[in-house]
């Protein structure tokens, strides 16, 4: 993505903001003007020699003002970065929900938290310390130059000509320089947090096998890697911010010389002088915004990048709302990265059908309980609900008829009640109770002091599979016509898998079970094995 179109679209972004980020730069102007009419003052008193009371009072009264409108300013602009970032967070969050779960499924981890945290983290600088200071910049050189051309048009067209060079020569320069090293940051900080992400989810079987060394080692090389990137930006920040003092330097050394030339009274160059190196300020805050864009621009790129991915299936609405009685799978096959994963697949499947599926790891035996929840869609072939292509079904209606229980099941950070009422929101405690009896987790809940009102934290011991019950909980609540079990006791010890299956069993509803073993399916009415890309029956 071009960095122009990046800078447009962030931009963008402000527009429903603009009478805020208004008032910021106006603030802003009027703080710096405060702050050259201090300075002019100051030095007007001291060219005459004498102390004159009324200055004196202008001098604080500006102070004064000066703080007031820094504080309005900065107050605006973190008022416009915060409510960006929001709008910006909302967004990503809703592009992962859209992109789940077949776009994700490949996703690097490192990389979406990166999205979702430092990089828009990292937009705050641009949004509240470079928009605004950029037009203050402009609008109070311009002032400044207007001012001091009244006295000399050489000494404006010098102080021009500098604010040119710090405040647009040096920033797209450094940016030029600075560009390929902020990508390069990004890309670098990404692969460290994986590496981090990885030692802690792998820490069990780092120290089981005593690789602590090797893990240190690369997480060693990697931080040394990213630090020594790291230096290289900062050598080009300290050679501008050199260079920056030299033109500084060079500027009130060619404004003494024009004024000896030109004969303009010390009396009237001393305030110029002075007014001039307080002008400086409003330019070298926008050489200094050129690192800030090298990091916004990389981050800003990467989060747009993530929005405008097309998900892999997207969701249908004003189609066809279905109630579930039978399922036809027609000459199905589906294809993952040029892998045959199903082939040639008739099925059909009638209301209330108790269907268990098995065979071989890899056969494809999860992948059409996901192809039935159109997570994905075949490479060939059709599945239809109630006659209707999945294609043509309202995705809601789709999520509405169908659960879906996998091997895994995630927990949120609320309640026990909460987690099993995601599937039901308007389920009874009852309903609940009832639920979790027959996932043979009820005993368990009762055993934590506040029971089903227990926050499930870090703190809390649950065992995966306590958490699959949990999950096994969620679909006997939810009023789903159809049910989709992926080894669904495959973490439960025999006993509780044997109460389990009995309570499926006893489920009125349209049932699909995967499992790898063919005594868990000994309840099912009717058993198909996939072998060899092929269905048997």
């Amino acid at each position: 993505m071009k960095t122009f179109k990046t800078v447009v679209r962030l931009l963008r972004l402000v527009k429903p903001l603009i009478i805020e980020l208004m008032v910021a730069v106006i603030t802003g102007v009027l703080g710096f003007v405060c702050v050259s009419l201090i300075a002019y003052f100051g030095a007007t008193m001291f060219v005459n020699k004498k102390i004159d009371n009324t200055l004196i009072l202008i001098i604080i009264a500006l102070g004064v003002l000066k703080g007031i409108f820094k504080y309005l300013e900065q107050w605006f602009n973190h008022y416009i970065a915060f409510k960006v970032l929001a709008h910006i967070r909302d967004i990503i969050i809703k592009t992962l929900r859209r992109l789940a779960p077949a776009k994700l499924d490949n996703k690097d981890k490192g990389d979406l938290i990166a999205n979702i945290t430092s990089d828009v983290e990292i937009l705050e600088a641009f949004y509240a310390h470079t928009i605004s200071p950029i037009m203050i910049a402009f609008i109070y050189s311009t002032l400044v130059v207007i001012f001091i051309s009244l006295c000399s048009l050489y000494i404006a067209g010098i102080l021009l000509l500098s604010y040119f060079i710090i405040g647009i020569i040096f920033p797209v320069a450094n940016y030029k320089l600075s560009e390929k090293l902020g990508s390069r940051i990004k890309e670098e900080e990404a692969v460290l947090k994986n590496i981090t992400i990885e030692n802690f989810d792998g820490l069990k079987d780092i120290k089981q096998f005593k690789i602590q060394n090797e893990k240190t080692i690369k997480m060693n090389y990697q931080s040394e890697k990213l630090e020594s990137l790291r230096k290289k930006e900062k050598h080009h920040i300290g050679i501008m911010h050199g260079l920056i003092v030299v033109v500084e330097l060079l500027t009130i050394f060619l404004i003494i010389m024009i004024s000896i030339k030109t004969n303009i009274e010390y009396k009237i160059v001393i305030p110029i002088i002075a007014l001039s190196l307080t002008s400086f300020k409003a330019v070298i805050n926008v050489a200094n915004v050129a690192g800030i864009l090298v990091h916004s621009f990389a981050s800003g790129k990467r989060i747009l990048e993530l929005v405008d991915e097309k998900p892999a299936i997207e969701d249908v609405v004003n189609e066809n709302d279905v109630q579930f009685k039978k399922i036809e799978i027609k000459k199905l096959e589906f294809k993952y990265q040029e892998k045959n994963i199903l082939k040639n697949l008739n099925l059909s499947i009638k209301d209330k059908d108790f269907i268990g599926i098995c065979g071989e790891s890899g056969s494809g035996k999860s992948t059409l309980l996901r192809l039935l929840m159109r997570f994905y869609d075949p490479s060939f072939g059709e599945i239809l609900i109630d006659d209707l292509n999945l294609k043509n079904i309202n995705t809601s209606s789709l999520r509405i008829n169908q659960s879906l229980v996998t091997q895994e099941t995630y927990l949120f950070k609320t309640t026990i009640k909460e987690n099993i009422k995601i599937a039901n929101l308007n389920a009874t405690d009852e309903e609940i109770i009832n639920a979790c009896k027959k996932a043979s987790i009820h005993d368990t809940i009762m055993k934590f002091n506040k029971g089903y009102e227990t926050i499930i934290t870090n703190n809390i011991n649950i065992s995966s599979g306590e958490a699959q019950r949990i999950g096994l909980a969620r679909a006997f609540v939810s009023k789903s016509n159809l049910v989709l079990l992926d080894e669904p006791t495959a973490n439960l010890d025999a006993l509780n898998e044997g109460i389990i299956l009995e309570s499926i069993k006893e489920n009125d509803r349209t049932i699909i079970m995967v499992s790898h073993r063919r005594k868990s399916l000994s309840i099912c009415n009717k058993i198909i094995e996939i072998k060899g890309e092929e269905i048997w029956k």
